[in-house]
């Protein structure tokens, strides 16, 4: 994570004194939603709370202005964060600024009601006044699965855990369009989706009255699957409906394993600090259990995209890590990463080259000279490709060595 001083460099905002860093520094660090502003109200903090709770990066709330991030309104939906807000005023004139309960919004559209506490932090030794206005937010419901409402998990096989801890099993469950139908939901990150949208992707083969009919049966069987005891003609708390659109909701939230393994490898790639770093990244690849919706096969190919950008994303946060491993000198750890990589996708030449120049550091060529053979295998049988002449010439290089 960038330095409260680097964040706030970056925005474009007043640089405090020095102690006034080591306290921003203490903030951001902090386990709480925090998040500050300067005297424009421009963001220059934004910690990894925030990010979790928000689902908003660093890097876009960064230098925006508080208002249109944080869109906070009070629980009759008036309008609190506001440019000149009453908080800024209060601060600028000396007056204390009570702890205050907002609904702020997340960036899947969701409101969270927060408490929040102001503490404005001023330049020392000088008349230039306000350098920023820390926000410490604190969310009775945040933290843990209750927080979230539903924890979903769509890396490798579809699996659902409700607030009370128990996995969504039974019957019903076990239909593929159930699950896909929950899956597709819960990747739109609580946006709503038309009746349209849901048949196009799931009963693209069916009339219009059988889809509609389909459609009608498996969203009973989703909401009694995650609801057993939910009453005939009783509305759900997880599938919403309103005019012709559904909608996945939690209580606040979802958790979503997609979001969080997007979130870690983002994290990690923007880290200077390589224990952070690598913390971040091992995060990832636990998160990813399998390639997205493993278990629904490949008739759905509305999924299809998706499924191979994260599988993308995966092989190349397997690659970042194992490239700072080798970095560092630590060799093995680095070719079991490489070969993980090799192992989902036997055609990836990048992974493949690595570890035959490892193989080689190692003086073991003729392990270099295998690693090349089986790729040259794979990319002709799936891809009717052979080799880079990069890879071809460290090839020859192992051959020669041997």
């Amino acid at each position: 994570m960038l330095s409260p001083v680097d964040v706030l460099t970056r925005a474009g905002g007043t640089l405090p004194a020095a102690s006034d860093r080591e306290v921003l520094g203490l903030f951001g660090d902090t386990g709480a939603c925090v998040w500050a502003v300067d005297a424009e109200q421009r963001i220059v903090l934004w910690n990894e709370a925030a990010e979790q709770l928000l689902g908003i990066s660093q890097d876009q709330a960064a230098g925006r202005p508080c208002y249109d991030v944080i869109a906070g309104r009070d629980r009759l939906e008036r309008r609190v964060c506001r440019p000149d807000c009453s908080i800024m005023r209060r601060t600028r004139s000396g007056e204390r600024v009570e702890p205050l309960r907002l609904l702020i919004r997340s960036n899947d559209g969701e409101r969270i009601e927060v408490d929040v506490s102001v503490i404005p932090v001023r330049l020392e030794g000088t008349s230039k006044g306000l350098a920023a206005l820390v926000h410490v937010c604190t969310c009775s419901r945040c933290g843990g699965t209750e927080a979230h409402g539903l924890h979903v998990r769509l890396l490798g096989a579809v699996e659902v855990q409700r607030p009370d801890g128990t996995l969504v099993d039974g019957p019903a469950w076990s239909r593929a369009k159930v699950r896909a139908l929950f899956a597709y939901l819960a990747l739109q990150r609580n946006c709503q989706v038309s009746r349209d949208a849901l048949i196009e992707a799931l009963w693209s083969d069916l009339d219009r009255e059988s889809a509609l009919h389909n459609l009608n049966t498996t969203v009973y069987s989703l909401r009694r699957s995650l609801e057993p005891s939910l009453r005939r003609g009783a509305e759900s708390r997880f599938v919403l409906y309103s005019s012709g659109r559904y909608r996945l909701a939690g209580n606040p939230r979802v958790w979503l394993d997609v979001s969080q393994f997007e979130l870690s490898v983002t994290r990690a790639r923007r880290l200077d600090r390589v224990v952070e770093s690598v913390s971040h990244y091992e995060t990832a690849l636990e998160l990813y259990r399998g390639d997205l919706l493993a278990d629904l096969g490949a008739d759905h190919v509305w999924c299809a995209p998706e499924r191979e950008r994260l599988r993308q994303l995966y092989l190349s946060a397997l690659e970042d890590l194992a490239a700072i491993h080798e970095s560092d000198g630590r060799y093995d750890d680095a070719s079991c990463l490489y070969m993980r990589a090799l192992a989902a996708d036997p055609c990836r030449e990048s992974a493949c080259r690595h570890l035959m120049e490892l193989c080689l550091r190692r003086g073991d060529p003729a392990a270099a000279v295998a690693h090349y053979l089986r790729l040259a295998e794979s990319q002709e049988r799936e891809l009717g490709l052979r080799p880079s002449p990069e890879t071809r010439r460290l090839f020859d290089v192992a051959r020669r060595s041997g």
